[in-house]
């Protein structure tokens, strides 16, 4: 986990220096602006979480568009399972991101945010739920040659349900090219 922070910290304070560069390296080296992606990763329950789910499993599949520069619009599905005394949570999560990427060679830093619904579902048993949920986050791509790209990313995820927010750390690495 100190790890990740140190890795998130070191994310952050060399973003500024970015932001002042020409941006349009950012965007995909094609012309075509829609782009895709798969990734696997585990996920750290944090904040009003049932004490018994250490971590969770699972991954993300997401579509976007770049929209003019650093900017894209992006589409996630991030599907997790925790497991903790015979029981399976399902948290299934489809949120809409706006993706902000900056400029550098051979890789490139980028932040994101935006809401989404969560559906959680306890197997076996009868409890299910859909509840608004938000995420920030921060991750580097990094360039493989033509369309294709490496990339990794940790989010911080809201569940907003009636009760206490619910937070977790997310972190994921996969590819994703442009179509």
């Amino acid at each position: 986990m100190k790890k990740i922070l140190m890795l998130l910290v070191l994310l952050s304070s060399v973003m500024p220096a970015w932001a002042a560069t020409d941006n349009t390296a950012a965007s995909s080296t094609t012309a075509n602006p829609w782009y895709a992606g798969i990734g696997v990763g585990v996920d750290q329950p944090l904040t009003n979480w049932n004490t018994g789910y250490a971590l969770g499993f699972g991954g993300n599949l997401f579509a976007g568009y770049a929209i003019e520069g650093p900017w894209a619009v992006q589409v996630n599905i991030d599907p997790f399972l925790y497991s903790s005394n015979g029981y399976t949570l399902t948290n299934l999560r489809f949120l809409a991101e706006a993706k902000y990427t900056f400029a550098g060679q051979g890789w490139q830093p980028y932040v994101l945010a935006g809401p989404g619904a969560v559906f959680q579902s306890l197997s076996p048993g009868t409890f299910s739920t859909i509840n608004f949920a938000a995420v920030v986050g921060v991750g580097a791509q990094f360039d493989l040659g033509g369309k294709l790209h490496l990339y990794i990313e940790a989010k911080d995820h809201f569940i907003l349900p009636s009760g206490p927010a619910q937070m977790d750390l997310p972190i994921t690495a996969g590819i994703w090219t442009s179509l």
